[in-house]
């Protein structure tokens, strides 16, 4: 870092992954101190403040996220990759899950800092995402040594063509909990506060998430964000069911305190009949609202999920091609899962998707020196 004036220089990135866009640090250049390393993130991006005009941060879900790379000292990865989302509503940063479109952009941000070297014309990278204890693999087109940004490949949501990334996740089954089904079971019976009985499948691959039929709640799974958020708001049981799942998960053992752990976690997922181009349709509610778009990581379950027999998923739509289509509010996602049974236990030996990802900016970010100091 360097010094100008009354502020300090750090270098960064911001990288546009997916659906995402992130601010990517080297760890060698933040605080070492965990506590100094979170306020200096935090200001980074902009907090406090939801809007986050005084910082990098897009003041949306989706723009808030900081990425933590350094080369790794692991025999089976390349790269170590820490996640966080920068709460746009309370003082923290989020560590518990992690993002599949932010892993799109690792690579990018490696092979420019140099921390890899790439051969031939395109390159896999092992990527330790540290947030779920897991290898992602990502593979990259390569121009001059960099990841490429141009190509013909689109995503929903995006607007425009990029050079393909292909995410392999078939290595994170259990991300959080050890457990494909964490509960032990292929679905369970959550009992709310007010009596009502929700039938579920709760899965663990890349982050937990909870799977419900939208029919249940009295939805289609193919509402606006705009409708199912007033939908599920005047329910008044999201967050409930979210805390109860995670009870039943392992990962908490009060329902009512999951906001003190996971801001997110598990995924509440709303799934309904495929729309046209489709296998199936899904809605995800974050923080007792409609997501706009759907996590990668929330697609890469439920396509897992799809692949158990009896899951709420598989009885809605069973995979049966190696593909699930998946219909989300920013248009179709396909997720390519294929699978073996090994001493009757399901392995998946290729779970991803495809995303492309682009340096925006490569520089420094400025921070009054009392944040630093």
């Amino acid at each position: 870092m360097r010094k100008l004036g009354d502020q300090w220089a750090i270098p960064c990135s911001i990288i546009r992954g997916g659906t995402s866009k992130g601010v990517y640090f080297l760890e060698e250049d933040l605080p070492e101190n965990p506590q100094r390393r979170e306020i200096f993130l935090k200001r980074a991006l902009g907090n406090p403040g939801a809007a986050q005009l005084d910082g990098l941060g897009g003041g949306k879900i989706n723009t808030s996220k900081v990425a933590i790379i350094k080369r790794s000292a692991r025999s089976d990865a390349d790269i170590d990759y820490t996640f966080g989302e920068v709460s746009l509503t309370e003082d923290k940063i989020d560590y518990s899950g992690t993002c599949g479109n932010i892993i799109a952009g690792v690579g990018v941000f490696a092979l420019l800092k140099k921390l890899i070297q790439p051969s031939g014309l395109s390159f896999s990278i092992r990527i330790f995402n540290t947030n779920i204890d897991s290898i992602i693999t990502a593979t990259y087109c390569i121009t001059d040594d960099v990841a490429s940004s141009q190509g013909d490949y689109f995503i929903d949501g995006l607007g425009c063509s990029g050079s393909e990334i292909k995410l392999d996740f078939a290595h994170t089954v259990g991300a959080k909990t050890k457990k494909l089904l964490p509960s032990g079971r292929v679905q369970d019976e959550i009992v709310l506060s007010s009596g009502q009985k929700i039938i579920v499948s709760l899965c663990d691959v890349s982050n937990p998430c909870v799977f419900l039929d939208a029919s249940n709640v009295g939805l289609k799974g193919d509402e606006s964000p705009d409708n199912v958020t007033r939908i599920i708001q005047e329910w008044g049981f999201a967050e409930e069911l979210r805390g109860r799942a995670a009870m039943l998960m392992g990962i908490i053992s009060d329902w009512r305190k999951v906001n003190e752990y996971f801001d997110y976690l598990p995924f509440v997922t709303l799934i309904g009949s495929g729309a046209e181009g489709s296998d199936i349709t899904a809605r995800v509610i974050l923080q007792n609202q409609c997501y706009s778009s759907m996590p990668v990581t929330g697609m890469i379950c439920l396509a897992a999920a799809s692949a158990i027999s009896g899951s709420v998923v598989a009885n809605y739509n069973a995979l049966s091609t190696g593909c699930i289509r998946i219909a989300h509010p920013l248009g179709v996602t396909e997720i390519e899962c294929r699978t073996r049974s090994q001493d009757g236990e399901l392995r998946f030996d290729y779970l991803g998707c495809s995303r492309t990802a682009r340096l925006l900016m490569n520089g420094e970010v400025f921070l009054p020196d009392t944040i630093i100091i």
